[in-house]
């Protein structure tokens, strides 16, 4: 395992496939519900203390993890500040509008994806569009707490082992710019429906 200090306020963890093996976990059970995920999670920081100093126990924290094709996963853990009111609705803000996008190329594999989508109990928009060789799926999340409640991992997680993640906003504008619009909304829900076996 490699911990690796970012900031004052956030912490990479690099877990490889025996540190998975490990702690428990695997790309199925990252998520904070799971009862050996949050006592991995504060096993990991524990040990991120230790060695590091690096102290989330007095903070509330988003967790953001990214598993890799090879069984491990990038784990990001980020303190969060405390903050008045005006700054708690920005925050809402900005936490209900987080867009993700990534590219598929294969389309049973994006119809795949939008299944498994379709029956997790988060909200989103989304929507999809096609430019050269490669669908885009852009993905909204529609939160409701101002922050992430502590420790809640990115139920988009498994999505990057199916697809790649847009560099950031500038390539999502290109490619709504000078790509095709295939599905304008409700995307997830309207392929669904076409992955095999459904």
């Amino acid at each position: 395992m490699d911990l690796i200090r970012i900031s004052d306020d956030k912490l990479k963890v690099i877990l490889d496939k025996r540190d998975m093996q490990e702690y428990a976990l695997s790309n199925e059970n990252l998520d904070y519900d799971n009862e050996d995920t949050r006592r991995a999670l504060w096993e990991i920081l524990d040990e991120a203390k230790r060695r590091l100093g690096f102290n989330a126990a007095e903070n509330r924290i988003l967790v953001q993890a990214y598993p890799d094709k090879k069984g491990g996963c990038e784990i990001y853990v980020t303190k969060m500040e405390e903050m008045d009111a005006a700054e708690g609705r920005e925050r809402r803000r900005s936490i209900r509008g987080r867009l993700s996008v990534f590219s598929f190329g294969d389309f049973d594999t994006l119809c795949a994806v939008c299944k498994r989508l379709s029956t997790s109990p988060h909200q989103y928009e989304s929507a999809l569009y096609y430019h050269r060789i490669f669908y885009y799926l852009f993905i909204k999340e529609r939160l409701t707490d101002s922050i992430l409640p502590p420790s809640r991992l990115s139920p988009l997680s498994f999505v990057e082992e199916y697809a790649k993640r847009a560099k950031g906003p500038l390539e999502a504008a290109y490619i709504k710019e000078h790509g095709e619009s295939l599905l304008e909304s409700h995307a997830i829900e309207k392929l669904a429906p076409l992955a095999a076996g459904s």
